[in-house]
């Protein structure tokens, strides 16, 4: 240790100065080092993801009026009109005309013989997106003079497929367009005879439809086993809810689906001078959701051909005080309609959680309420507390072991406001359309940030003002917290005190009471 030098030794012909070291007891201190700061890493996305089109948020502001836009029929305005729409929406008159300026009207080929981009939208629930694909759609399809299967919409779940096929009904009046849906509803043999026709002049059968609205397993039900459906046709594909769609793993039906369609009329070619000689029928995709993901992986399953995004789901970035200096990425952050207020109320007893439901639903005066529960036991539960609580409130539960008939009587009901609240599980979160939905009580915990989304986006619909609270645990509150923060939002605390809860608590008591005195008694 006394060998150590007390001088930092240069090289030789260096012109760096020797650093003098400190000794302790023979050992060499060695100087302070600066700490290197570390740039986080930005994770570098596709361009059209890192520069979407921007959708106004301000759905109740933004609205236009149907005669300014001028690429929609005079058809489809009067039958708008007709069903009391004057005006649009944002995603709608934004979104719509660029897919029918993708197209050269009366050939459904590209301009300039080019392939279509393909289209992303991701607006928040309630904001119309339904609408900006029925009506381009419609419109380009109406002037076919010969019938094929030419637009596919593809839907997660049954209700949201009958909900769109409506709507498909609607604005195909007065045409010749055929639609058709296949949701599992009816037994595949009735759903082969509403899509399929005999050639009169052949006898072979072949598809009878120009629309087709299905759910993934039901689609490949049909293509594997219905003789005569056809995709070879094929022009638009929707995809509805896609984040949920492509989770939908059946007999992988988006791999089935491109072989149905490519297998006969040819799979698509890399673009070149060349191949513009022999243009072939393009099929363009159409994604919409209110929770569209970034994930490149994902998406690449796809195979978006020059896709294009429209959101209103966005982080900016000033760089200067200038606002042309404004930059927008698209960051995966979900929104939520502009009229909604949001809150949570933390119960930090776990047995009191239905005595604040009881207070949100009573004191705060909610009406035609969703309330959603993590299981079908407690969406029972629930509903006997609360029609033996008052008799001011009609109560229903919807939950997936009911049948279909009996869950649509119900939602009709609570749609006409018969029913004030309604209980449900997350059957009801997504896409499922209802008007005037007052408030939306979560009383079990979210478990991710998309279910919260498609929860609350059952209120403030098409511009209207809602309400959603969601009920905590003490221990589930860091979590919800985080995931809010991260989903770039915040939800404002609403405490509900002792003193407030006081009436409910001593109700409860006497119900529970009631009941062990009737079980007592043999009643």
């Amino acid at each position: 240790m006394n060998d150590l030098p007390t001088e930092q030794q240069t090289t030789k012909g260096s012109t760096e100065k020797p650093v003098k070291r400190n000794e302790i007891g023979g050992y060499t201190v060695l100087p302070d080092t600066a700490k290197t700061v570390v740039e986080k890493v930005r994770r570098k996305l596709p361009a059209w993801l890192e520069s979407p089109d921007i959708v106004k948020s301000d759905i109740a502001n933004q609205q236009k009026p149907i005669e300014e836009i001028e690429q929609l029929s005079e058809r489809l305005s009067s039958l708008l009109r007709a069903n009391n729409i004057t005006h649009l929406f944002p995603v709608q008159w934004q979104v719509m005309p660029e897919v029918l300026a993708s197209t050269v009207p009366g050939s459904l080929m590209g301009r300039l013989g080019l392939p279509p981009r393909d289209i992303c939208c991701s607006a928040p629930t309630g904001s119309g997106k339904t609408l900006a694909f029925v009506l381009p759609i419609v419109q380009m399809l109406e002037t076919c003079s010969s019938r094929h299967l030419r637009a596919l919409v593809v839907l997660p779940v049954s209700d949201l497929a009958s909900q769109v096929y409506k709507v498909f009904l609607t604005y195909t009046a007065e045409t010749n367009l055929k639609v058709a849906l296949m949701n599992g509803q009816n037994s595949l043999l009735a759903e082969e005879r509403a899509i399929t026709t005999r050639n009169k002049l052949t006898g072979e059968i072949e598809t009878g439809i120009d629309i087709l609205v299905s759910t993934p397993g039901r689609l490949v039900d049909h293509i594997s086993y219905t003789k005569g459906l056809d995709l070879s046709h094929l022009r638009y594909l929707v995809l509805d809810e896609v984040d949920r769609t492509l989770e939908e793993v059946k007999h992988d039906w988006l791999d089935c689906l491109e072989r149905a369609v490519y297998d006969k009329r040819g799979w698509p070619e890399p673009l070149t001078a060349a191949r513009l000689n022999s243009v072939k029928l393009p099929l363009q995709k159409l994604l919409f959701s209110a929770t569209l993901t970034e994930n490149p992986e994902k998406l690449e399953r796809l195979k978006l051909c020059e896709p294009r995004l429209f959101t209103s789901i966005v982080k900016e970035s000033v760089l200067s005080e200038t606002a042309d200096n404004t930059q927008v990425h698209f960051a995966g952050k979900y929104t939520t309609p502009t009229g909604l207020r949001e809150y949570y109320t933390e119960c930090r007893v776990a047995t009191r959680k239905p005595v604040i439901l009881l207070y949100l639903l009573h004191s705060v005066k909610l009406r035609k309420v969703l309330v959603f529960a993590g299981s079908q036991e407690t969406v029972h539960r629930l509903y006997k507390l609360l029609r033996q609580f008052n008799d001011e409130l009609t109560v229903e539960e919807i939950s997936g072991d009911m049948s279909k008939k009996k869950r649509n009587q119900v939602l009709r009901q609570f749609d006409r406001n018969n029913i004030n609240v309604l209980v449900t599980t997350d059957i009801m979160a997504r896409g499922i359309d209802i008007e005037d939905v007052s408030a939306v009580i979560s009383y079990d915990a979210p478990p991710y940030i998309k279910t919260y989304i498609h929860r609350v986006g059952r209120t403030a619909r098409a511009g209207k003002e809602g309400v959603a609270y969601t009920i905590l645990n003490t221990s589930e509150v860091a979590f919800f917290r985080k995931m809010i923060k991260a989903a770039g939002k915040t939800v404002k605390a609403n405490r509900v005190g002792r003193t407030e809860m006081r009436p409910y608590v001593e109700r409860c008591q006497l119900l529970l009471k009631g009941r062990q005195d009737a079980m007592d008694t043999g009643v």
